[in-house]
Formats: C-alpha cells, sequence, structure tokens
C-alpha cells in the first residue's frame, strides 16, 4: 500500500489519500480518464481540500466508473462503503489523536496494528439487514479464492491469453484489471443470464479488493489493538515534558482572563510565557507537531492584542497542523469556531478561503451537514458556506473575544452590522411625499442592522396599498431589488403566505404589481435571508391562479429554480406540502417537537445574527433546553400554538395543491430533479410514489419522469436494495396503486 509510505505533513493520512487507495484496489484510477486520475493525485498533495471538490473526485474516479461496468446497485454499494469507511476513519482519528508522533512513528504504528486493513475490510465486508456483507451482496463469493469455481472457469475459457491471466490471477502474481473484468463476458462461454454475468465480474473485482489490502486470502483480522493507539503519545512523553507543562501553565492564564478585564501586566505574563514555550518548542523534532497548544495560544494572544490580521495568520497554521493529527472534538472544534469568527472579521474583506476549508474540513469530519443551497449565483462552481453565514461569524467575534476584555488601549476594526434583525420605525416611509419619491432608502435604526431598500418595497411589506399604487402611478420600478435580493412581487406574496401567521392574506397589492412588466433576474433572483424567489412564494400562497399569473410574467422563469431554506424547487416543495395538509400533526412534530440536526443547519440563512451558528447552541436555543428559563418555554408554546392555528386555518385544500402540482408539471417542471433531504437525492417523481399520489405520477411519467432513477439509500437505513427507486419506494410506504401502476405498465 501507498497509503502509509505517501509523503504527508501529519501522522494520520489525509481522506483523499485513503479515497486513492480505494481507487487502486478496485482499479477504477486506471479505467477513467489520465486527467480524472491526475487531479486525484493532485489533491492528494494537498492537506485540506474543498469539501465539494473531493465528492466530485469521489464520484468520478471511483463511484462512475463501477456504475458503468455493472450497475446503479453496485455503485450504490460502494458509495455506501466509502461513506461508512470516512466516517469511521474521522471517528477514529477523533478518539485517538496522534499529537505527539511522528509520520514515521505513525507508520510504525499503522503497520503493527494492522490499521487500514482492518479498517477497510472491515467496512467493505460490514454485515447488512439479510446478514450478507455490504460490498458481496447476493451469492457473492470471493472467487479467487475459491479453487473449484476457479476451474470451472477456466475449463469454459475459449481464449488462450485470458487463461494464462486466470493463472497469473490465482498464483497472485497479477491482479485482474477492471477493463478485463468488464469484458469478461465475452472471454468465457457459459450460459449466464445478465444478473449472474454481474455477480461473477463483481467477485472477481471484490477478489482483488481484498487482496490488495492483505497479503493473502487466509488471513483472519483480529480488529485493530487500541491499546497500541493509546499508548503511541507515550512514545515521547520524556522530551514534550517541558512543553506539556509551560501549555499547562499558558492555559490556565488563558482562562482564569478570559473574561475579566485585562491590565499591561497580563499581556506581559502572557507574551512572556509564549516566548519560553516557542524557546523549548525550537529544540524539538518540528515533525511532531507538538506546537499546536501553542499556536493556539498565540493567535488567542494576538487577537486581544488587537492583532487580528496575524491571528487570522497563525489560526491557519494551527489549523494546517491539527489537521490529521488532533481531532479531538473539545480541541478541534474549538480551533475552528475561534477561527472562523476571526477569518470573518478581517478587514476589508473576510478570509474566504480560509473559511471555506475550515467549513469543508467541518463537514467532512460529520460535525457539521452540508449547506441546503451548494451553488454561488453566477458562479460554475459550489459553496459550503450558507448565506449570511460569514455575516454571523463577524458578529460572533465579539462573543468569543468581547473587545472589552482585550488587553488596554485595544479597540478592534469597525464593521457594519449586516446580520440580525432590523429595528425601525412603525412606518420608516412617513407620509412625506418626498420619501414616496426615493430610489432607495435605508431602513433599520442606526445602531442595528440597516439595509438598503426602495419605498415601493417597503410599503408593500407595510401592506400600504394607497401608497404602492401612488408609487407604481409614479413609474416606480418593479424590478428594483433591496440589498438583500427582495423585490416588489416577493414581497406581494409574502403577505399571501398561508403559513406565516398575521400575513393579511390581502392580494390587491399582488395584483397592481403584475401588471408591470418583470425582468427574468427579478423572477430569478433568490433572496437572502429567506432564501427565496417569486415561484416559490407563489407555491406558499396555495392559489392556483396566483402559481399561473407568475408563470406567464416571463418567459425565461426557471421553473425549476431551487429556494427556501431546505433548497427546494416548485414541484418539490408543492408535493412536500400534501401531506402536512392532510395531517397537520406532522408539521408540529417537524417544526417544534422532533427537529433533525439538517432542518436545524438549514435555519441558519434565516436566524444569522439571532441565534449561534453552531447546531448544538441553536437546538438549546430553538427548543428551550439547557435553560430553566420558563419565559423562553412559554413563548415557544405560544408561537407553536399560534402557529398550528393559523396553519389549519388557511391552509389550501389537498385538490388545490394537486392542481399547483398539474399546472408546474404542464409547464415544464422537471419530475426528476435531485434534492439533498435527510442524506436522500430525492426526486418529485418519488415524493409522488410514498405519497401514493397516482395521478400526478402518471403525468409526471406522462412528462419524462423516471421511475429507475435511484438514490443511493443512507447507510443508518435498512433495506436489501441500496439503489431505490419509485418501486422501491412505493412498497416501502404501502402505496399499492403504485406499485400495481408499474409493474402492469412500466415494467
Amino acid at each position: 500500500m501507498k497509503l502509509t509510505t505517501f509523503n504527508r505533513a501529519a501522522p494520520y493520512p489525509s481522506l483523499q489519500t485513503l479515497y486513492r487507495e480505494i481507487s487502486v484496489a478496485l482499479d477504477t484510477k486506471s479505467y477513467v480518464s489520465k486527467e480524472a486520475a491526475r487531479k486525484l493525485d493532485g489533491l492528494c498533495k494537498k492537506n485540506c481540500v474543498h469539501y465539494y471538490e473531493l465528492e466530485e473526485t469521489l464520484k468520478q474516479v471511483i463511484i462512475e466508473p463501477v456504475r458503468s461496468v455493472f450497475n446503479d446497485e453496485y455503485s450504490a454499494r460502494v458509495e455506501i462503503f466509502v461513506r461508512n469507511l470516512s466516517t469511521a476513519y474521522f471517528k477514529w482519528i477523533s478518539m485517538y489523536s496522534l499529537g505527539e508522533v511522528t509520520v514515521e512513528q505513525a507508520n510504525q504504528l499503522f503497520n503493527d496494528s494492522q490499521f487500514f486493513e482492518n479498517l477497510v475490510i472491515q467496512n467493505f465486508a460490514l454485515k447488512q439487514a439479510d446478514c450478507k456483507p455490504l460490498c458481496l451482496p447476493g451469492n457473492t463469493t470471493l472467487i479467487l479464492d475459491d479453487a473449484n469455481a476457479c476451474k470451472v472457469l477456466l475449463n469454459n475459457t475459449v481464449n488462450k491469453e485470458i487463461i494464462d491471466r486466470w493463472n497469473r490471477w490465482i498464483s497472485e502474481k497479477e491482479k485482474p484489471s477492471l477493463n478485463t473484468i468488464a469484458n469478461l463476458d465475452q472471454t468465457l462461454s457459459l450460459n449466464f443470464n445478465k444478473q449472474q454475468w454481474l455477480e461473477l465480474k463483481w467477485s472477481l473485482l471484490a477478489s482483488r479488493f481484498v487482496h490488495h489490502f492483505l497479503s493473502s486470502f487466509g488471513i483472519n483480522l483480529t480488529g485493530i489493538n487500541h491499546e497500541l493507539f493509546v499508548n503511541a503519545n507515550q512514545l515521547n512523553k520524556q522530551q514534550l515534558l517541558p512543553i506539556s507543562m509551560l501549555n499547562d501553565v499558558t492555559l490556565k492564564e488563558y482562562n482564569v482572563h478570559q473574561t475579566v478585564t485585562k491590565n499591561e501586566a497580563h499581556q506581559e505574563r502572557m507574551r512572556k510565557l509564549l516566548k519560553l514555550t516557542n524557546e523549548e518548542l525550537a529544540k524539538l523534532n518540528p515533525e511532531l507537531g507538538a506546537n499546536l497548544s501553542y499556536l493556539h495560544a498565540k493567535a488567542r494572544f494576538l487577537v486581544n492584542s488587537g492583532f487580528l490580521e496575524e491571528a487570522n495568520a497563525t489560526y491557519k497554521e494551527a489549523f494546517n497542523i491539527a489537521l490529521f493529527r488532533v481531532h479531538h472534538p473539545s480541541q478541534f472544534k474549538k480551533l475552528i469556531a475561534e477561527a472562523l469568527r476571526v477569518a470573518a472579521y478581517q478587514s476589508p474583506n473576510p478570509d474566504k478561503v480560509f473559511i471555506t476549508n475550515l467549513k469543508s474540513m467541518l463537514i467532512l469530519t460529520g460535525m457539521e451537514p452540508a449547506p441546503a443551497r451548494t451553488d454561488e449565483p453566477d458562479r460554475n462552481r459550489r459553496s459550503v458556506i450558507a448565506a449570511n453565514e460569514i455575516d454571523a461569524y463577524r458578529e460572533e467575534l465579539q462573543i468569543l473575544f468581547p473587545e472589552k476584555f482585550a488587553y488596554p488601549n485595544v479597540t478592534y476594526p469597525s464593521h457594519p452590522k449586516k446580520a440580525g434583525l432590523i429595528f425601525d420605525k412603525l412606518n420608516p416611509l412617513g407620509s412625506d411625499i418626498k420619501m414616496l419619491k426615493k430610489k432607495k432608502v435605508t431602513v433599520g435604526l442606526g445602531d442595528g442592522v440597516q439595509r438598503l431598500s426602495s419605498p415601493l418595497i417597503e410599503a408593500i411589506k407595510n401592506n400600504d396599498l394607497e401608497s404602492v399604487a401612488l408609487m407604481l402611478k409614479s413609474g416606480a420600478s418593479v424590478n428594483a431589488l433591496s440589498e438583500v435580493n427582495e423585490s416588489p412581487l416577493l414581497m406581494s406574496l409574502e403577505l399571501l403566505d398561508f403559513q406565516t401567521p398575521y400575513a393579511p392574506m390581502d392580494r390587491r397589492i399582488f395584483d397592481l404589481i403584475v401588471t408591470h412588466s418583470h425582468s427574468a433576474k427579478t423572477l430569478n433572483t433568490i433572496s437572502r435571508r429567506k432564501m427565496r424567489f417569486p415561484l416559490n412564494a407563489a407555491v406558499d400562497s396555495g392559489q392556483q391562479d396566483i402559481v399561473k399569473t407568475v408563470l406567464s410574467l416571463n418567459k425565461d422563469i426557471d421553473i425549476d429554480l431551487k429556494g427556501g431554506l431546505d433548497y427546494m424547487s416548485p414541484l418539490y416543495q408543492t408535493l412536500c406540502l400534501l401531506p402536512l395538509i392532510k395531517k397537520p400533526s406532522l408539521l408540529e412534530q417537524k417544526a417544534f417537537e422532533n427537529i433533525s440536526d439538517e432542518s436545524i443547519h438549514r435555519l441558519k440563512p434565516m436566524f444569522a445574527g439571532i441565534l449561534p451558528t453552531f447546531i448544538e447552541d441553536m437546538r438549546k436555543a430553538l427548543t428551550n433546553n439547557g435553560t430553566n428559563d420558563g419565559r423562553k418555554g412559554s413563548i415557544k408554546s405560544v408561537y407553536q400554538k399560534l402557529f398550528m392555528e393559523n396553519f389549519r386555518r388557511h391552509s389550501p385544500s389537498p385538490s388545490k395543491i394537486r392542481h399547483i402540482a398539474r399546472i408546474l408539471i404542464l409547464a415544464g417542471a422537471n419530475p426528476n430533479l435531485e434534492h439533498n433531504i435527510n442524506g436522500m437525492k430525492y426526486t418529485p417523481l418519488m415524493l409522488a410514489a410514498e405519497f401514493g399520489e397516482l395521478s400526478l405520477f402518471k403525468l409526471m411519467i406522462a412528462h419524462n419522469g423516471d421511475w429507475r432513477k435511484t438514490y443511493v439509500l443512507p447507510s443508518q437505513s435498512v433495506h436489501n436494495e441500496k439503489a431505490i427507486h419509485c418501486l422501491h419506494i412505493a412498497r416501502n410506504f404501502n402505496q399499492q396503486a403504485i406499485v400495481d401502476y408499474i409493474e402492469h405498465n412500466l415494467v
């Protein structure tokens, strides 16, 4: 294995290096284009990579080659295996940090413990609900370990070259290539059906894979010796003792004075401690990575000294040292949390590259889900940063490092407040006719969040029909957007949102606005806070004619644009409303009682600057956990009751929602568009199958709906198949009408 011989900076090999070893074992790396293989090699030279860049490379170099040679089911199993392996790897690193060993010592540890052999093969052969190993489904065995099976195949091989190859494979002088395996059915005279050929080919590839990690097929892995890893950090304990003592004193000094007013003596004492620590570190082998605690302490010292640019650079050093070395949540997550705030507070602009690296690692290690929205407007790339998130981090620097507790005479740079609630006068426009004629107005009080908007937008928010009519008559533009991408049309639709308590449900302003010409940009722009756009908001009116009207405003409207906190297309959003309207208690449970981490994470854009940005802190704030303040609990209960009463009172009938779905389908909405929900890539057609909406299912099938399209089953879910399509879904949810329709008309 190259895994433990590849030159690297940290004791644990990077995840991308582990992926490359998997691609070599499956021979997918040599099967793909040279460009794709080089891209993976390039990623292996980096310590930290963009989350979506790694995801795309995984798909291109491992998943897609397996799908092209085999089918969706086999590629799904490989994908689940790789994801399980990643999770297990990061969990192990968080439990057994190697913060005080060299790469050479780590390699010896991996070899002595057979760490990667155990880790990879145990996940590859993980038993499923059907008691079969994950990557050895059905009747699949490791054929190269079965002498009788090999003999039968050799007797049925007509090609001398292939016979020679089989003999070399059996004698372990050569490994079967994926390209040879792909064409195996052309070299053997066996009367096999398609599934039998797939099983034979996969058996051969699985044999190659296992043999790559094990020196012989007969080895029985005994599991990883945990004690070896527990003792690893004791190897250099004696020479690291002075550093450990200094780190303890420095941390104690920081903790004692973290939230007190500091003086120059405190600053000087910390400066001397850091100097002493640095002098001791100079005596050590730098490969030990023993400077992590020092760099973390130095970064904090620089923040409290007001040197935020230098602090940002030091946090980068500390982060790079910690990667694949020390992932213990108590240290690693705290380091990332502080670094995010400092990077966001940089002047004049936040350090977006560093923030992206920090966020990528949070997602890769499973500490945080990926954001719902993953594309950046006007760019052919995807982002791990949610809307408003950087603004929220900037606001939170003063929570982690309050200026009042910095060293004497330190003042942080000032930044305009961009995240949080806007507080303004009840009627910011007043009755001044001059205000109505302005193109832009600033809303928000001077010491709080302020944003640029237009008089027209603000009048619509206040449901001021008279002022709206006057401004439209005077030539006010319906295509002028606010600083956060709100449009007059979007605001008029929010007045009609049946899910919003106290929404006036008054359509008179909407009827005025839609008489004016709207640009495609206005219709296809997503707002920053709630991530909404006009068609998305029209669906939440529950009114068919409003949806039709919005669709008619411009021929270039993007009917499959995704928005909202869950980043859904209008068709998917419409279908999601059906079970909630039929059974409102489902909504109450989802929104108030059993909130998933994913749902909490996706609230970030809306609550930026209002609630903390980390999931566990947001959960406490939203659910009242971790506090004895009865007032907060009563406020939550009152709002929950108000919300649900409003929902039941204003909800449209299921037939109206079905009508909206039909309008969207007939207008060209894509029934096969993937949505990343609860770890699944679900489509509108799959939703119709799950909900038993037969008429909508038939309509989508008639409009190019692909019932065979699959998603990969999340690893925590139980099902014999791992590539799930509409027939599996309908059976699982007991939707017999859908099952009968597929089996009698589509199979």
